[in-house]
């Protein structure tokens, strides 16, 4: 069981493209939660019993609350890319990952920090955390650029 209900820092940011390339909006939000599977594989991989993550975004079109026990966005929609960078500083992890024309075309309300390389219980990745947001309609055509901060303390 996570102490204070998995709560953990996370700010998103998702910069929208359009068809021409231009920014057509940036939404920076805050919130998190880490979920009890993935949290499970950090300790494994920390202890050397798995190995070969894959870090990586995912998001979904579930609104439905937050708890620490599910193992899987929770959206009917859901769409996953590997990171284009990870970096570290300090308590941080920043996760930057960019769903093409092509991915991720449904209303978003979830994100998550995921290992692609690894499963959660009924689920074909492991998600880390699960982050709330109403993040609007990715449109075909539009290019999402999302960076995730995750801290812990």
């Amino acid at each position: 069981m996570l102490s204070d209900g998995g709560r953990g820092d996370a700010e998103l940011e998702l910069v929208v493209y359009g068809k021409d390339g231009k920014i057509k909006r940036i939404v920076r939000v805050k919130g998190n939660k880490f979920l009890t599977c993935g949290v499970s594989l950090l300790w494994q991989l920390l202890a050397g019993q798995v190995s070969n993550p894959q870090v990586g975004l995912c998001g979904g079109d579930s609104s439905a609350s937050v708890d620490p026990s599910q193992t899987c966005l929770q959206g009917t929609h859901q769409a996953c890319v590997p990171a284009s960078s990870v970096s570290i500083s300090g308590n941080q992890l920043t996760v930057l990952a960019t769903f093409d024309e092509n991915t991720g075309n449904f209303n978003w309300n979830e994100v998550a920090v995921a290992d692609l390389a690894h499963q959660c219980p009924n689920c074909s990745y492991a998600p880390i955390d699960r982050f709330l947001a109403q993040l609007g309609v990715k449109q075909p055509g539009e290019v999402w650029r999302l960076t995730m901060t995750v801290s812990i303390s």
